[in-house]
């Protein structure tokens, strides 16, 4: 039984906010009862975006950059290693909390010099080639969806890891706008069909996909327009999202905005929210369009269908 608060170590794989993995970790971190539970945190490259966020609620985060294991350079590895030794000792951290192999390749083990339990958090259902040895490091597993178990169907034991969805605020969402703000900055007639994608424009999301299939109700609805709100992380992927929208005439109905972090705003302007991807653990986009109330179509990979 503890007598002050428990301290926990987050380690966040990227230091910004263009992902939900990184939104959902601060939504986890910001709603702990602080009488109960103290919050520090390490990730690369904080001033990104997690950084302010993080300073703004009281947590203390700090830069850390962890180097790629496949380079097998023992000397930088160790360093990481007893870094974070040395965190753990500072600030008395009772449980580390991860989110990604690498991180928990550098955690479980500084964990294991501690004698502290280690929380893997899993936000990815594609397999890693640690995954069996990440396991063995982890004290217990969360898994954000059921579909996420097949990552590890060779594990026997029935017990060592749970299943908590992502979650959301749903006052957040459901704040209405009655400007159109969103219409009028892209030039959206308020009749026009408006259908919302939120993700990352690369090949996995899927963009390209709906394209092709919204090139085929040109003929039947002429008033839709396709607003792809997201980072563009493939520069050459958004040509040929491009291209192809040219060739079936629908060009003038995309339109591709970048990250914006207004999303509650966007879905709240939106007639259909679509998620079009090939690979999904459980996505924050679907249940933050459910929490707007929108209709939701997508693809039935990983944790879709159970949201």
């Amino acid at each position: 039984m503890f007598l002050r608060p428990v301290n926990i170590l987050f380690l966040s794989s990227f230091g910004d906010l263009l992902r939900g993995g990184q939104k959902s970790l601060f939504l986890l971190i910001s709603n702990l009862n602080k009488k109960s539970f103290q919050a520090y945190v390490v990730a690369p490259n904080p001033e990104y975006g997690l950084a302010s966020k993080f300073k703004n609620i009281g947590v203390e985060i700090y830069s850390l950059e962890l180097p790629k294991i496949k380079n097998l350079n023992i000397l930088q590895i160790t360093k990481t290693i007893l870094r974070l030794c040395k965190i753990i000792k500072e600030y008395k951290i009772d449980i580390v909390h991860t989110d990604g192999p690498r991180n928990t390749f550098y955690a479980g083990i500084a964990a294991r010099i501690k004698n502290i339990p280690l929380i893997w958090h899993v936000r990815a259902s594609n397999k890693d080639i640690g995954d069996r040895f990440l396991y063995k490091m982890s004290s217990k597993i969360i898994l954000v969806a059921d579909a996420l178990k097949s990552r590890f169907d060779w594990s026997t034991d029935l017990n060592k890891s749970v299943s908590i969805y992502n979650g959301v605020d749903l006052y957040e969402f459901k704040q209405k706008n009655a400007f159109n703000q969103l219409r009028k900055k892209y030039g959206i007639n308020s009749k026009d069909i408006l259908i919302t994608v939120s993700a990352r424009i690369e090949p996995l999301k899927g963009q390209i996909d709906l394209i092709a299939a919204c090139g085929k109700l040109k003929d039947k609805f002429y008033d839709f327009r396709i607003l792809f709100a997201g980072e563009i992380a493939d520069n050459s992927y958004m040509d040929m999202c491009n291209k192809l929208a040219i060739q079936l005439g629908i060009h003038n109905r995309l339109i591709f905005t970048g990250f914006l972090n207004n999303i509650n705003q966007i879905l709240n302007e939106t007639d259909i929210f679509v998620l079009p991807s090939s690979f999904e653990a459980f996505p924050r986009s679907i249940i933050e369009a459910m929490a707007t109330g929108l209709p939701v179509i997508a693809t039935d990979v990983g944790g879709n269908s159970e949201a």
